[in-house]
């Protein structure tokens, strides 16, 4: 039970250098990106579980959507017009 006890000991120091290395890692990342003309700034998480690509907290995110759902059928929005004529 010892050797276990130990083991378990050094993934967890391990674990621990590894996430402090990540965290630097995207530090440096996030401060290239930012660095980069006309680079939106990425969505922040709220939580260590919420998604962090989506605007949407998890409570939408998470939402099952109905079996029969389809979505509408309707040509991209290009930006070059009124988005509320897009959307009419």
């Amino acid at each position: 039970m010892t050797a276990n006890a130990e083991k378990l000991q050094v993934l967890e120091a391990e674990n621990a250098v590894i996430r402090a290395t990540n965290e630097e890692l995207f530090a440096e990342m996030e401060a290239l990106i930012q660095r980069i003309p006309g680079v939106p700034a990425p969505i922040k998480k709220s939580t260590a579980n919420s998604f962090a690509d989506s605007p949407f907290v998890d409570a939408i995110a998470f939402t099952k959507m109905p079996r029969k759902f389809n979505f509408p059928n309707m040509k991209q929005y290009e930006g070059t017009t009124d988005p509320d004529d897009h959307i009419a």
